[in-house]
């Protein structure tokens, strides 16, 4: 299962430039065609960016709002985007928009990929030139 907590096309915020629509669209659906072949579910909550009611959505993708909790394998989790908006009493909280951590079960996927496996939780660094890309800073020299 992959969930991803929102803004999935990164370099397009709709919230300020709603007239990039048909470029978020294809992005975002390319985006999603592709992370669905590395998983049986795909779990999507929207960022201040995305607008999901304009998208091709597969089968195995499941959109689920800010706040909302997720039970897998008896682990539940609390979803968001904004930190300020995740439930209580989860055991763990996956939100994208706040850099800050503020305990071990805080994951937030701006910094590290995070991977939960048996309630353990494995943090892996973004490919080599990610946050490069992701932040616009350019490689020096050639």
């Amino acid at each position: 299962m992959i969930i991803h907590t929102g803004d999935i096309v990164d370099d397009i915020k709709l919230e300020i430039r709603p007239q990039l629509i048909e470029v978020y669209k294809k992005e975002a659906n390319k985006f999603i065609n592709e992370i669905s072949k590395y998983a049986e579910l795909i779990i999507l909550v929207p960022g201040n960016h995305d607008d999901f009611t304009k998208l091709r959505l597969k089968d195995n993708v499941k959109i689920l709002n800010e706040g909302d909790v997720f039970i897998f394998d008896g682990i539940k989790l609390g979803l968001s985007h904004k930190y300020e908006n995740l439930p209580l009493n989860c055991d763990f909280y996956l939100y994208g928009h706040d850099k800050n951590c503020l305990k071990d079960y805080y994951l937030n996927g701006i910094k590290y990929i995070n991977v939960i496996k048996d309630k353990k939780i494995f943090k892996l660094c973004y490919p080599i030139g990610t946050d490069n890309y992701r932040l616009k800073i350019s490689r020096m020299g050639k």
